[in-house]
């Protein structure tokens, strides 16, 4: 690793742990909700029907915390479980089963941190849950009907484009798009070779534009080196080594 890298692996790590300890005490479901949400944007696998994405959520909370949320368990679990279903079926991901959330109490922790364990997982529901796994799948998976009376054609889905790596895609919602090491770009690429912020991606007439943003290692299209270039279907996006490939 080479000293650029070094000092920007510990002015990570730096960040991190500031942000954690500066947080504020009294713990937000809401957060633990965008949490895991980044989690899913972070461990994805493509497979032949659709990126595929956890599904089981473990969340490992300090005694205070934990304490806190305690008497309303069930409720703060399901309302999670809602926002990750709703998240998933507006990015088409394609889960196992409809999201599962457990709080777990962990000693080591100090109020306002948490950790989250996430996999992959077939689960058989439970009678009990039956009529809610069949509510959920019908939300991700099926259309309305149409109805009876007079109204305007619903407009055609909009066709979101993606940069895929070897196992993982990623995509393109809004303008601009960051990418970078950085926990806080748009899409966030955990590869020593590439910068905390190293490129970013504009929408300009309906074309994606790349623009290198100073990265230490430099991006490429297609194998040549540049600062900014415009994407086609198909492009191979090089940043720093690390391999992209961007469909639309």
């Amino acid at each position: 690793m080479n000293l650029v890298a070094r000092f920007e692996s510990f002015v990570e790590r730096l960040m991190e742990r500031t942000l954690t300890r500066s947080s504020h005490s009294r713990l937000q479901p809401v957060e633990i909700a965008k949490r895991l949400a980044r989690v899913m944007d972070a461990d994805q696998v493509v497979g032949v029907l659709g990126v595929r994405v956890p599904n089981i959520f473990d969340v490992d909370l300090s005694p205070a915390d934990f304490g806190q949320f305690k008497p309303i368990q069930s409720s703060v679990t399901r309302e999670v479980e809602t926002y990750l279903s709703r998240y998933a079926r507006d990015r088409l991901f394609v889960l196992a089963s409809p999201p599962i959330v457990r709080l777990h109490s962990r000693g080591d922790l100090k109020s306002g941190e948490f950790g989250v364990r996430a996999q992959m997982e077939d689960i058989q529901p439970l009678p009990s849950e039956s009529r809610r796994r069949e509510e959920v799948e019908a939300a991700q998976y099926t259309r309305p009907l149409p109805v009876t009376t007079a109204a305007p054609a619903p407009a055609p889905r909009r066709h979101v484009s993606q940069l895929v790596s070897a196992n993982r895609a990623y995509h393109l919602e809004g303008s601009p798009v960051t990418i970078g090491r950085s926990p806080g770009s748009d899409v966030t690429i955990d590869d020593r070779r590439v910068s905390r912020r190293h490129a970013q991606l504009v929408l300009e007439d309906g074309h994606w534009l790349m623009e290198d943003l100073g990265s230490t290692n430099g991006t490429a299209i297609n194998g040549k080196l540049v600062t900014h270039g415009r994407l086609q279907d198909g492009d191979r996006l090089s940043l720093g080594g690390f391999e992209l490939v961007f469909h639309e």
